[in-house]
């Protein structure tokens, strides 16, 4: 599994970790959530350093389940951002069953403005991918071979429209993300 940074977000590529189970939420005090979130954070961002350890995504959905279930989904009135950013996080890097369920939450929190769009956009490309459907925004790639250090961006939905999908979104031009991989998308761009 290969890491990449944009725009300060973490995204795994080539690496869909699908346990389908759904959680059964644990009791959780809801008045301590920015410390619960801190600690999922910094775990989150560590499991992401070397080898990606499944069980700790599972661990931190877990957590991140039992939050929205018991006190519902947090917003900026009572908790830092970077801890909504945390659980948009959990659920990205979680299985797509999870991201499904709960995608409707990342919807009106970017709408609220606790998340940006560019969440919404990579979000939703990942559930795409996970259901074997052509994305909408080209924020998923996966290697050509495996294991290998090549990597070619996933089906795209009408593709010669991504830039301006991607600009509505708040990310940068196709090409310009896809060099940090050292790829591109020969399609030219048109507006409609």
């Amino acid at each position: 599994s290969c890491v990449k940074k944009e725009e300060d977000k973490i995204i795994t590529v080539n690496k869909f970790v699908e346990n389908k189970q759904p959680i059964k939420p644990h009791p959780i005090n809801c008045f301590d959530l920015p410390n619960i979130l801190e600690k999922v954070r910094k775990e989150d961002g560590l499991n992401r350093v070397d080898e990606i350890n499944p069980l700790i995504d599972r661990k931190n959905l877990e957590i991140v389940v039992s939050i929205i279930e018991n006190c519902g989904m947090p917003s900026s009135t009572y908790i830092d951002k970077k801890h909504i950013a945390t659980i948009f996080l959990v659920l990205q890097h979680g299985d797509n069953y999870h991201r499904k369920k709960y995608f409707h939450l990342i919807e009106q929190a970017v709408k609220s403005g606790d998340l940006q769009k560019s969440d919404y956009a990579l979000m939703k490309d990942r559930i795409l991918v996970s259901d074997g459907k052509p994305q909408i925004y080209g924020t998923q790639l996966t290697s050509i071979y495996q294991d290998s250090n090549k990597f070619e961006v996933y089906e795209i939905e009408n593709p010669q429209y991504v830039d301006q999908r991607r600009a509505e979104m708040g990310l940068n031009p196709i090409n310009d993300y896809l060099k940090m991989w050292d790829t591109s998308l020969d399609v030219k761009q048109v507006k409609k």
